[in-house]
């Protein structure tokens, strides 16, 4: 007589999978601007300045004169006349003014500022994984 039974077989492989993932990766760089302009810059100096002026002045002296009359006889007489003359005297002195000039310089700053991007790498990972299955064999044997 012939017994027949399930015989279970037990198999088991590994199954290499790749995955790939995008991984962000962020650069970043310092940048420098230099931004330079013109800025005014006034500086005054106190300078000395000749001035002459005339000034008039009137000077009077009694003058004497001698005035004579006939009558039968000479009678003379001084007589004191004003006479007057005006003379000009140059007058000097050292007034003090102030220049003032504008004049520009450069000035120049260096701004800093940092830049990123970020940007995508592809990172792939190997990933090993076992699958087993099992299956059923008809096994039949002969008895006596």
């Amino acid at each position: 007589e012939q017994v027949c039974q399930q015989q279970p077989t037990h198999d088991c492989n590994t199954v290499y999978d790749t995955v790939v993932d995008l991984v962000p990766r962020q650069e970043c760089n310092t940048v420098h601007n230099q931004q330079c302009r013109q800025v005014p810059r006034q500086q005054c100096n106190t300078v000395q300045v000749p001035k002459v002026d005339y000034v008039q002045e009137q000077q009077c002296d009694q003058v004497p004169e001698q005035v004579c009359n006939t009558v039968s006889e000479q009678v003379c007489n001084t007589e004191y006349e004003q006479e007057c003359s005006t003379t000009y005297e140059q007058e000097c002195r050292t007034d003090y003014s102030q220049e003032c000039s504008t004049t520009y310089e450069q000035e120049c700053r260096t701004d800093y500022s940092q830049e990123c991007s970020t940007t995508y790498e592809q990172e792939c990972t190997t990933v090993t994984d076992r699958q087993c299955s099992t299956t059923y064999e008809k096994q039949c044997h002969t008895t006596t």
